[in-house]
């Protein structure tokens, strides 16, 4: 976990120091539009299951009504993401979003930042959370058939029937 859990926690950090430095939002323009279009591709597809279902009966004589309120209560969930979303599009990010209740001690508060940006990995403009680099610790990783996670693994079919 801790390979791509520390990543992405840098990464996001980063976002957030990023978008309050810049007073922008977190979701960019082009971030909402194409999160917002694909939700409503997700509404409309369960939109048309739902007419589908109504439209004819069941085959076997019961009703179908649970899976059509089912589908109903999934349309009323993107509704309330979509409308979440909406929110996020022209929120700015204060520094109390990004660094919590340290940012009511500005002294400590830059002290950290200065230790945090000492080190060269911290100033990097964008870093990807990625698949870590294999290295000693890797022996360290395995799974519970003796190979490293990650690591190309031949499957002999014939010794599995």
């Amino acid at each position: 976990m801790l390979p791509s859990y520390i990543p992405a926690c840098w990464a996001t950090l980063r976002r957030w120091q990023e978008a309050h430095i810049s007073a922008s939002p977190l979701a960019t323009k082009r971030e909402y539009e194409w999160i917002d279009n694909a939700l409503a591709r997700i509404t409309q597809q369960l939109r048309n299951a739902e007419r589908s279902l109504a439209g004819r009966g069941a085959p076997n004589g019961r009703s179908e009504s649970s899976l059509n309120i089912a589908l109903i209560r999934e349309v009323d969930k993107l509704h309330s993401t979509r409308a979440r979303l909406a929110t996020l599009r022209p929120a700015s990010v204060s520094e109390k979003d990004v660094y919590g209740s340290l940012s009511e001690h500005p002294e400590q508060l830059a002290q950290h930042l200065a230790r945090w940006q000492a080190h060269p990995e911290n100033r990097e403009v964008e870093q990807l959370a990625m698949a870590p680099v294999r290295d000693d610790d890797s022996e360290l990783i395995r799974g519970a058939h003796g190979y490293a996670i990650g690591e190309p693994y031949t499957l002999d079919l014939d010794s599995i029937i």
